[in-house]
């Protein structure tokens, strides 16, 4: 089997500047993730249509009352809403239905555009067939990483909650700051798993490996990538809707582009 050519060790401004460079000219990188954004809210929509009609012939009430009556208690300090436990039961698998449905849609999308920017990446010109392609090929293996670390964060925060919820003597804004923190230092080994799924084909074990392999040996410079992004999604969002409008079109695109670009060079190095 030939082996690849290494090229220079880039650094993480070196590989920030490539991506801005390469989103520049092919843009067309944007579209998996605008068409993300559209096909969540038309999903969001329809699926309210659905569970709220279902709501109405199952309790009888309007959900949209139901809606009026949350917000107006939620500018009641210290008032709690009084549901049934069947009422919030429902609620609770439609949020749950919800994420599902919104994760699914974004395993389509971003796997396409993973696999668009690892075109970009080698040099070679993507399009719009190279995302649907690899949208459905990665669909479910991509979706089941996304749930097992959705999963894997709910278990950890759940964990640090629980002085709050047995003794309620501690904050819950400083349980916040001792378990989110944390967790962002071992959120990175996750980072490269979905990348290299599409990369390199793997199942959803090995993408776990090798993502999670590669990041232990490039610790540092992968927090340091992923610091840096969040830096920007997070100055952009003071600034409304222009924020969320640059971040969709190219912090989320750019981001992308630099992560393959760091596994590449950083998983065939020699």
């Amino acid at each position: 089997m030939k082996k690849r050519k290494a090229g220079k060790k880039k650094n993480i401004f070196d590989i920030i500047g490539m991506s801005f460079r390469k989103w520049w000219y092919n843009f067309i990188i944007v579209l998996p993730f605008v068409f993300n954004a559209v096909a969540s809210i038309i999903g969001i929509l329809i699926l309210f249509l659905i569970f709220g009609l279902l709501f109405m012939v199952i309790f009888g009430l309007s959900p949209l009352g139901l809606l009026g009556d949350l917000v107006l208690l939620g500018q009641l300090e210290g008032v709690i809403p009084d549901f049934s436990p069947g009422i919030l039961i429902y609620l609770a698998l439609v949020f749950i239905v919800m994420i599902l449905v919104l994760e699914l849609i974004k395993a389509y999308f971003y796997s396409g555009g993973i696999a668009m920017a690892s075109e970009i990446v080698r040099g070679k010109k993507t399009s719009l067939r190279v995302m649907d392609k690899n949208g459905w090929k990665f669909l479910w293996r991509f979706w089941i990483i996304e749930i097992i670390i959705a999963l894997g964060v709910i278990i950890w925060l759940f964990i640090f909650a629980l002085p709050f919820i047995f003794t309620q003597d501690i904050s819950l804004l400083s349980i916040m700051g001792i378990s989110v923190i944390p967790m962002m230092f071992v959120y990175v080994f996750f980072i490269l798993v979905e990348y290299f799924l599409v990369l390199e084909d793997l199942s959803v074990w090995k993408s776990f490996e090798r993502g999670i392999s590669i990041v232990k040996t490039n610790y540092w410079a992968m927090l340091g990538l992923g610091v840096l992004f969040l830096l920007m999604t997070g100055l952009a969002s003071f600034i409304p809707w222009i924020g969320g409008i640059a971040s969709l079109i190219i912090f989320i695109p750019c981001q992308t582009i630099a992560f393959v670009i760091f596994a590449l060079k950083r998983a065939y190095r020699r």
